[in-house]
């Protein structure tokens, strides 16, 4: 498409620069005809490959945005589910790849204000100390269950701690939402309503 572009492009520019030679013809003019046509299509050429470059950015952003608002949403299910279940030590961990892999390139674009940047920083954070806790909490099990009852109190203290911080990403009543809200908030205003819609879901993720 961008090929054809640039070829339709060059020939507009060769014909305006021989539209402009049917007018003004004669010496000097008909050494810098030749140039004109040369410039203009350089020109429409240069404007064609900007718009290439930019519909490519603009597409990469917007598949990064995706990919960050649907594992956001998966881990607004996943609190949900850990608070309902009340299963202490889940075989699952909260996903953050896609937020470890795109963040870092919106942030580079300069896609989010200084603010909505530290929000989004804070939600990827926590999720990471969440999933540090149940590592922790899952081992501290491991010996309890063998009767080492001195791992009891560190297993009970990483299910709490993990326990507050999912509350921030979990829906009223059983949580705040204060993480998940603003964090969802920031990334679906930079995406047209039909894609919120065609790639939100409400899954009631059980551990």
């Amino acid at each position: 498409m961008y090929i054809f572009l640039a070829a339709v492009s060059g020939a507009v520019g060769f014909t305006v620069g021989g539209l402009i030679g049917g007018f003004i013809s004669g010496p000097p003019f008909n050494s810098w005809i030749g140039v004109i046509g040369t410039v203009l299509g350089v020109i429409c050429g240069a404007g064609v490959t900007y718009l290439r470059d930019w519909h490519k950015e603009n597409k990469n952003l917007q598949g990064h945005l995706e990919s960050v608002i649907l594992e956001m949403q998966m881990v607004h299910s996943l609190a949900n589910g850990y608070l309902k279940a009340q299963v202490k030590s889940p075989l699952y961990r909260f996903p953050t790849t896609a937020f470890e892999n795109s963040l870092p390139a919106l942030l580079t674009k300069g896609v989010f204000n200084s603010r909505e940047a530290s929000a989004l920083q804070h939600f990827l954070v926590d999720l990471q100390a969440i999933n540090r806790s149940l590592d922790y909490a899952h081992s501290f099990l491991t010996l309890y269950e063998k009767n080492d009852a001195a791992e009891k109190p560190l297993f009970d203290r990483e299910i709490n701690r993990a326990a507050r911080k999912i509350k921030r990403y979990a829906a009223q009543p059983l949580g705040t939402a204060e993480l998940y809200a603003p964090a969802f908030d920031i990334l679906s205003k930079r995406l047209p309503r039909e894609t919120i819609q065609r790639i939100s879901f409400n899954l009631d993720s059980e551990p």
